[in-house]
């Protein structure tokens, strides 16, 4: 589980394996290698283990994620 305060950042970064993101609570802008995502409540977003990939909370958020 991840949580962040409305207005903190997890900075792009490249990961080593594959991952599932699904926000719990709030909504969260997420970065792709083709632009970036918004996503609230019961949505989730999929990185495969190559791309980068960050949040930025734009309310109090909780984040499960699910890495391989």
């Amino acid at each position: 589980m991840i949580s962040l305060k409305e207005g903190l950042e997890i900075e792009p970064h490249h990961g080593s394996h594959p991952v599932v993101f699904l926000v719990l609570k709030g909504r969260d802008v997420f970065p792709t290698d083709s632009g970036q995502v918004e996503l609230g409540v019961n949505e989730y977003i999929t990185y495969n283990k190559t791309e980068s990939r960050g949040m930025k909370s734009l309310e109090d958020l909780t984040v499960l994620a699910i890495r391989d």
